[in-house]
């Protein structure tokens, strides 16, 4: 922190700032985790401070390097005659107009000031705030600005600005293009005699980020919660004392639904699911994780309730919102649901005990004639060989609607009856690829001499181009595999949406959308396993998405276990085999 204004005048210029910024857009890379220069001070190894000069006018500019993420970040602080930056408690004195504090990064932001006695806001495209392209009063966000959901979340941030409190916030925005943005928001204040009287802040798209965050840990088909993230965030819940009162964990199985799928097709039974987990959504709070487990089966973990009556009530709630009938024309075919509950921390104080307690009581509620809930007791006890049996039932249930069995055996047959080890991968993948719609199916296997990834197999469907990129760099894929999901899953159904990571990939490559596979041994990921659409971006739909899941993992196993000599590329075009 500067505290003398006489500091600034005994630093001679060295330099101009538009040379400075031209260079530095060509060489430093941006700093995408840290927004502001006092969160800088405990991270930074180096710190370097100089003056340059825009027409008239002086700048500071203070350079960061950062050792944990191996990048130089900087900070650009317009001075003037009233420049100070802030003294002690005894002498307030005005700070300087700019960005003081806010750390300027490359991407495209937009900047803000606030004025608290105005309650308006005015937006610049520059960092240097000289050129103002609109004004919107705060009543105007309230009124058309903002989504419903995030209205609260931005209350605070107002609240927050006006109190003189620093925070970053996150909601979405209203445009005029009717889309929903998520922003980001990290801003400085000006104080005069103490009170805070103006803001000034850098607004970041955040849109991208969020919504591969929400993909990666939702079911896609319903939104839901996936069975991974569930057990995360209850675990979360339980193991950080977040759970102040009685929780229940709540299995919900729908009784008879593989007659919808069966008689009036998957694609009906999709529409189904979907409107039961909607359904589902609307009976419980927002705080409450709300998850889809299994094809037909949902998860609730209710937080902190005082009342079991309210349990109850959801739990009714639930019974009549999955108890449905369905007409095909000549046949009518009844749904509803078997629920068990567990009880925290009555029924145990961990994921595994609470959900195998209320899975025992689902049971019970499914073999007492369906269409009701049970509440885990001690002496509820199910036989071996009926929780067995139904079991396997479920597993078959779910893996039909969850894989294409077919064509995973399929390809487990090519690598059981193949000979030449060398040409099985890409008969698969050109199997895969045409039944699929895919356009480039490929294994990057990591060279460990050279500690780079290398295009080992790759099939190109007619009319495509293999990839430009023959050898990737480990630290890429470093980069690239953590926006996985927990699973090692990277979907990235938009490239225009990209992480910048993909950027370049997505546009010399020719990609629409892709899917990546991390096969893992050793704590190390060994291959990448990736399928790309380059002429039309198909939908990726769940079933699609877990059989090339499956596949790859099949061909993982396959590769790394045989440790097939795979140093070479095999080209191949054009589908040819």
């Amino acid at each position: 922190m500067i505290d003398k204004i006489e500091y600034f005048v005994k630093m001679p210029p060295i330099g101009k700032l538009d040379t400075f910024l031209i260079a530095q857009d060509n060489s430093v890379s941006s700093n995408k985790t840290l927004h502001l220069k006092t969160n800088l001070g405990y991270l930074s190894e180096k710190k370097l401070n100089f003056n340059v000069l825009k027409n008239d006018e002086k700048f500071l500019i203070t350079l960061y390097f950062i050792p944990k993420q191996e990048i130089y970040v900087y900070c650009v602080d317009h001075l003037n005659e009233d420049f100070v930056v802030i003294g002690s408690s005894k002498t307030k004195k005005k700070v300087s107009y700019s960005m003081t504090n806010v750390m300027f990064t490359l991407n495209e932001n937009a900047f803000f000031t606030f004025d608290i006695a105005k309650n308006e806001f005015v937006f610049y495209r520059d960092f240097l705030m000289h050129n103002a392209y609109k004004t919107i009063p705060l009543v105007e966000f309230y009124t058309k600005g903002l989504v419903e959901k995030d209205v609260e979340i931005f209350s605070e941030f107002i609240k927050s600005m006006k109190r003189g409190e620093q925070s970053i916030y996150e909601f979405r925005l209203k445009t005029n293009s009717n889309t929903m943005p998520w922003i980001s928001i990290a801003y400085d204040i000006e104080f005069e005699n103490g009170k805070p009287t103006k803001i000034f802040g850098v607004i970041k798209d955040i849109d991208a980020e969020v919504r591969y965050k929400f993909n990666s840990e939702r079911d896609l088909l319903t939104g839901c919660y996936n069975k991974v993230t569930s057990i995360e965030l209850v675990e979360y819940i339980l193991k950080n004392d977040y759970a102040k009162g009685t929780c229940y964990l709540i299995i919900i199985d729908i009784d008879n639904f593989k007659a919808i799928n069966d008689n009036m097709g998957h694609s009906y039974g999709d529409i189904v699911l979907t409107s039961l987990a909607e359904r589902l959504k609307n009976i419980f709070r927002s705080g409450d994780v709300i998850a889809r487990i299994g094809g037909d089966e949902f998860m609730v973990f209710l937080k902190n309730l005082k009342d079991e009556q309210v349990l109850k009530e959801r739990l009714n709630a639930i019974l009549h919102a999955f108890n449905n009938v369905y007409f095909d024309g000549v046949n009518k075919y009844e749904i509803s649901s078997s629920i068990g509950v567990s009880s925290y921390s009555r029924d145990g104080n961990n994921f595994a005990t609470l959900f195998n307690k209320a899975d025992i009581a689902m049971y019970n509620a499914k073999q007492g004639g369906k269409n009701q809930y049970c509440i885990y007791k001690e002496n509820m006890k199910a036989k071996n060989t009926d929780l067995q049996n139904t079991g396997i039932d479920s597993i078959k249930r779910n893996s039909a609607q969850f894989i294409d069995a077919a064509v995973c055996f399929e390809v487990f047959k090519m690598l059981c009856e193949s000979e030449l080890k060398e040409k099985v991968i890409l008969r698969i993948f050109e199997y895969i690829g045409k039944l699929f719609h895919m356009d480039r199916c490929y294994i990057m296997k990591y060279d460990e001499e050279l500690q780079v990834y290398k295009h080992t197999y790759q099939w190109c469907n007619e009319g495509i181009e293999k990839s430009k990129f023959d050898t990737v760099d480990e630290s890429y894929i470093k980069e690239l595999v953590a926006l996985y999901g927990e699973q090692g899953i990277g979907i990235f159904s938009n490239t225009q949406e990209a992480p910048e990571c993909l950027v370049e990939v997505c546009i010399d490559d020719n990609i629409i959308s892709m899917l990546n596979c991390a096969i893992e041994k050793m704590d190390k990921v060994q291959l990448i396993a990736g399928y790309d659409r380059c002429t039309k971006n198909h939908e990726w739909n769940q079933k699609m998405i877990n059989t090339l899941i499956y596949i790859s993992k099949i061909i993982g196993v396959y590769l790394t276990s045989e440790k097939i000599a795979m140093n070479q590329s095999i080209p191949l075009t054009n589908g040819e085999v």
